[in-house]
This record gives structure tokens, C-alpha cells and sequence, in this order.
């Protein structure tokens, strides 16, 4: 029959190794680190920041890119570990966005430790982009009161970048400084403002990829 003689156990394993070559990386790895504190009730900003994250996941972010989410407010709390954004289940992302709701401080460092915890405990352990939304006044009553100087050097260590979009008006001075030393973005919304501003910034965040040697680039297609 066809495959009469056939022995070529070779012709597997290379293929294999084209393949790896080609997919070298996932596109992309990104933790989206959301703050839930009772401010956030302010002039309606948690509810536009779930308004345009949904919009993000539900059309902006490409098949499997990998997508974490973790909410804070005293404490930062993991909903969804880093996983790869699929038609089956891109859903789950939007609903566990949804049901957000305000509660609690607001403790910015343990909330960056967090998502770089989202980003390691997903085999990422150097690299990736964070997005971090808050309304960015530190006030907190938590175990870990670390603020963002305090964590600054563990994050550019991890070679994470940070694209931070701060709502409000007098959000910590630390918020730029955090994006401007991990390459990232720094967006401020004005409380009077439409979703564009946070739309803007959250396909802005597609565009970033992790600084990585050239060899290990990605390639997006």
C-alpha cells in the first residue's frame, strides 16, 4: 500500500522542530491588574474601567493570547491565572470582569507583586506587560503596605512593562514613574471623561512587546 517501506522515523521529529521554530512564543503574555477599592465608586470609574476591559477581551485581544486578571483593593486576589484567550473561553474573562464590584483600600504594591506572581506562576518569568488600572492614591490598611517605589526594582527585574491607566485627577506621582522605567505607558482619565481615553490606552497595550533578544522576538503574524 501507500505506506509500504515506510521508516522514516525522522520526518516526525523534524516537523516538530519546524514547528517550534515558527511558534518560538506565544505572542503575548499579558496580567491585567484591576483596583476594586471602595474610591473606584467615585464618579462611576469602576464601572467604565469593566466597561472598556470587557470591550478589550470580547473584540481587541487576538486568539490565544495569554490573559491573566487579578483585582485588588486591600488585598490583590487572582481571578483568572494566566491562561490563553480562545473562542471557548473568552467568556469567562468577560463575566469574572463583570462581576466586579468596589470594596476595601488601596494597597498598590501588593497589587504589582500580584501580577507579576500571574505572570511567574504562568511560566512567565521574565517579560510580559501589565496593565494596571487604578484610581492611584495608595491608602492601605492591608497586610502588605508596600507602595509602587517600594516594589519598583522587583518589576524591572522581571522585565515586565507597565502601561498604567490612572483614573482621576491626583493620582500617585509614581504611577509615571513606574511606566517610564519598565518602558511601559502612563494614561490618565479624567473622571469627566468618555471610554475613550481607556480604550485608547488598552489597544495601545497590544502594540507592546517584551524586550527580549532578537533571536527570541516575537513574530506576529
Amino acid at each position: 500500500g501507500d505506506f509500504a517501506g515506510y521508516v522514516d522515523n525522522n520526518g516526525i521529529e523534524d516537523r516538530s522542530v519546524t514547528f517550534e521554530v515558527v511558534r518560538a512564543r506565544k505572542a503575548s503574555n499579558f496580567v491585567m491588574v484591576l483596583d476594586i477599592s471602595g474610591s473606584m465608586d467615585t464618579n462611576d470609574r469602576l464601572e467604565r474601567m469593566k466597561q472598556s476591559a470587557i470591550r478589550w477581551v470580547k473584540y481587541d485581544l487576538k486568539q490565544d493570547v495569554s490573559l491573566g486578571l487579578l483585582k485588588f483593593s486591600t488585598n490583590p486576589v487572582v481571578m483568572k491565572p494566566l491562561t490563553s484567550v480562545i473562542d471557548t473561553n473568552r467568556q469567562e474573562f468577560i463575566d469574572s470582569l463583570d462581576a466586579l464590584s468596589p470594596n476595601g483600600g488601596t494597597c498598590l504594591g501588593a497589587a504589582l507583586k500580584g501580577g507579576l506572581k500571574v505572570l511567574k506562576d504562568g511560566n512567565i518569568p521574565n517579560g510580559g506587560v501589565m496593565i494596571f488600572l487604578t484610581d492611584g492614591v495608595h491608602a492601605c490598611d492591608g497586610a502588605d503596605k508596600s507602595t509602587i517605589n517600594d516594589v519598583l526594582s522587583q518589576v524591572v527585574a522581571q522585565n515586565v512593562r507597565v502601561i498604567t491607566i490612572a483614573f482621576s485627577d491626583n493620582a500617585d506621582p509614581d504611577i509615571l514613574k513606574l511606566a517610564q522605567e519598565t518602558d511601559g505607558k502612563a494614561y490618565f482619565v479624567p473622571d469627566d471623561s468618555g471610554p475613550e481615553v481607556i480604550n485608547t490606552a488598552l489597544q495601545g497595550s497590544l502594540t507592546f512587546q517584551t524586550s527580549v533578544p532578537s533571536n527570541e522576538v516575537d513574530i506576529i503574524v
